[in-house]
């Protein structure tokens, strides 16, 4: 399509939580399936905290 901005990411363990910076995160269907101890580690991650 000649897009050339995005990438596209598939997390599939807590180690590969390394992003560069962003503009949107999108998650479907994924964090309500995980404790909260893990989504909050997912999120702080992702963010750069």
């Amino acid at each position: 399509m000649g897009i050339q901005n995005v990438d596209l990411k598939k997390v599939s363990t807590l180690s590969s939580l390394k992003f560069k910076p962003f503009d949107l995160f999108y998650s479907r269907l994924v964090f309500q399936h995980n404790p909260p101890p893990i989504i909050y580690h997912m999120l702080h991650t992702v963010r750069g905290a």
